[in-house]
């Protein structure tokens, strides 16, 4: 055994996730993330851009997806096409990489929401 088998090989959010837990708090601080069954999924591509499957502002799959670019390091997701959805000058989302191996995106909503995704195999 060297010492090189037992360092763990980093995680990185390049790659496919995919949506497992959301949470909506009803405005009391009691919201916790619940377990979705749901084929949306986020990319993370080298080049900082990202791509999705569905409409990321709303969470939803279908024929419009989302695209943009991202900053790993201030953890800000600009969305090309999220315009008006809430509010006409509202196209940046946060998102934070979690040392538990999970990406989670913030939502604009007045009480917390959020998405939170695992790596697709």
């Amino acid at each position: 055994m060297t010492a090189c088998d037992s360092i763990a090989e980093p995680e990185v959010i390049l790659g496919t996730w995919t949506l497992t837990e959301q949470l909506t708090d009803p405005g009391d601080g009691s919201g916790e993330f619940q377990a979705v069954e749901s084929d949306f999924t986020i990319t993370f591509h080298e080049n900082g851009s990202f791509s999705t499957n569905g409409a990321l502002c709303t969470l939803t799959t279908g024929t419009v997806a989302s695209s943009g670019i991202y900053d790993e390091a201030s953890g800000a997701l600009t969305v090309s096409n999220c315009r008006g959805t809430w509010e006409e000058d509202i196209t940046n989302l946060s998102f934070d990489f979690r040392p538990n191996g999970t990406v989670e995106i913030s939502f604009p909503c007045i009480e917390p929401c959020k998405g939170r995704f695992t790596k697709a195999e």
